[in-house]
């Protein structure tokens, strides 16, 4: 049976955080303090250990209700009472003072990464918004057409103010916890127990992942704001200077890349190098360790349009997998066996379409794998090398 549209309403006005009502916002704080604190009593002795059971989860919930100021507040707070009433004296037992700074920078880690998820569902939400309220006003459209500009104004500004939170509010918060992580790790690594090790290798694994992906979002989100203009070039060079700039990676891989005629083209000639690093950058990752690599880059001519392939003979991917190679943040493999965030596919179907074109794979497991995407012909276009357009 569906929850009626009241109850979900109820469940998300309880979730977002009370951001115009601070008073009640660090009274959820002062609650989730003291109800750890109790919880903690009641589930041992403090002679016990087990000093954070109760705070972490209640760091993460005072971010979760009430937001990031609260969220580092009972941060604060619990550990100072972790400190005092449930850890032994220095040197008697498993958890010293390193264990303090571990609690808290996981705790400002998983407070910054709330704020991110509430930030970003605002954007969202309030684009959503708009959206519908575009599509409900289809039939009159052309008499409210300056009030749907305004609208859709104000969700640019709102992404723009998004990409201002990421670039400047969230990065430098993420570069202070990850060189502090890096310091932790540096100083007391091998001086603590395993379990303290292993603490400090996920604090620096995780703050160095999202801050990736923070970078990876800023700029998959500063694509439609390009102030660069589409110009007219030489593809055939700008995909050699492509292959030239990832030389290492491909020396390092054994790969072969052979490039075939290409046309001039009219393009956004920046958002061009990074569609063809990202799609062979990609080739020479998802290679295939029994067999040699090769990429082919070809250009052929189909009636207004040039259809573009980048081709490989590496692992390939399933067919069932198509709908979501091109999604945002979607991978295929674990991290521990492919590294990136699964942001590259996704950017490159953002620039494509940006340019009224369309991307696509073919592709089969163990089968190699074809990346094409086209884009319209300006004018008289030939190919690079001065002969004439094919019509296949």
């Amino acid at each position: 049976m569906n929850a009626s549209p009241a109850f979900w309403a109820t469940v998300e006005t309880l979730i977002a955080p009370a951001s115009t009502r601070p008073a009640v916002r660090y009274l959820i704080a002062a609650m989730l303090i003291a109800a750890a604190l109790l919880l903690r009593l009641a589930i041992a002795p403090p002679e016990a250990g087990l000093p954070f059971i109760t705070f972490f989860p209640a760091a993460a919930l005072a971010a979760i209700f009430g937001g990031l100021g609260p969220g580092l507040l009972v941060t604060a707070v619990c550990a100072g009472l972790a400190a005092t009433l449930f850890m032994p004296p220095v040197g008697t037992g498993s958890y010293t003072e390193v264990s303090v700074l571990v609690y808290v920078a996981n705790g400002v880690l998983v407070c910054a990464a709330i704020e991110v998820m509430h930030r970003y569902h605002r954007v969202y939400k309030r684009a959503t918004a708009d959206l519908v309220t575009a599509k409900t006003m289809e039939e009159a459209a052309r008499h409210a057409t300056e009030a749907v500009n305004r609208e859709l104004q104000d969700s640019n500004r709102d992404l723009e103010q998004f990409a201002y939170v990421a670039s400047h509010d969230l990065q430098e918060p993420l570069r202070m916890i990850v060189s502090y992580a890096q310091l932790l790790k540096r100083r007391y690594h091998g001086r603590i127990d395993g379990d303290a090790n292993a603490f400090l290798d996920f604090m620096v694994e995780g703050a160095t992942r999202m801050q990736t992906m923070v970078i990876d979002l800023l700029e998959y989100s500063r694509l439609d704001r390009a102030g660069e203009t589409a110009t007219r070039f030489d593809s055939g060079e700008a995909i050699a200077a492509v292959v030239a700039s990832l030389s290492l990676a491909v020396a390092e891989a054994g790969a072969v890349v052979e490039l075939g005629a290409m046309p001039p083209i009219h393009y956004h000639r920046s958002q061009f190098l990074r569609l063809l690093r990202n799609l062979i950058d990609n080739a020479v990752k998802y290679r295939d360790p029994a067999r040699p690599l090769t990429v082919r880059i070809d250009a052929r001519r189909d009636g207004d349009r040039w259809v573009f392939s980048v081709a490989d003979n590496g692992i390939g991917i399933d067919p069932a997998y198509f709908s979501r190679i091109f999604l945002i943040f979607q991978r295929l493999h674990t991290r521990d066996k492919y590294d990136g965030t699964g942001i590259g596919l996704a950017m490159c179907k953002r620039i494509v379409e940006r340019h009224g074109g369309k991307i696509w794979i073919e592709s089969q497991p163990d089968g190699g794998t074809t990346v094409l995407f086209d884009l319209r012909v300006h004018g008289d276009e030939s190919h690079a090398d001065g002969t004439p357009p094919s019509s296949q």
